[in-house]
């Protein structure tokens, strides 16, 4: 009776081949994380910690549902973070329209450089 090799997923080998890959990063997140950790409880920074995730209440009710909505301003992070990424592409179109109406020929009547107008643009 021969035996055929097995060609089916090994997890040894699987780790063994990526294991230098995988443990670097696992190893600077938990770094960082328990540097932050420390340096929230000894009171270095006003920025609580990441254990603030399970022990308070308002931060694991922010992070762990951000699309929750109580009206008002009692929104979810998800939903504060795309109102603003909103106002930031407001004002990138309209800083687009603003620098193409300043290069505007001046011959041209029918498109009025405001330029005059806005400090920044003035030549």
């Amino acid at each position: 009776m021969t035996s055929t090799p097995r060609t089916g997923f090994s997890l040894g080998l699987w780790w063994k081949q990526h294991r230098k890959m995988i443990l670097p990063p696992i190893f600077g997140i938990g770094g960082f994380l328990l540097f932050w950790q420390l340096s929230s409880s000894l009171g270095l920074t006003k920025l609580n910690g990441p254990l603030c995730l399970w022990t308070d209440e308002r931060s694991r009710e922010l992070l762990l549902y951000p699309f929750f909505d109580r009206g008002g301003l009692d929104k979810g992070l998800f939903l504060h973070t795309m109102s603003s990424l909103t106002r930031v592409g407001i004002g990138y179109i309209n800083w687009r329209q603003l620098s193409a109406l300043r290069w505007a020929s001046p011959s041209d009547s029918t498109s009025p450089s405001i330029a005059p107008l806005i400090p920044c643009f003035s030549s």
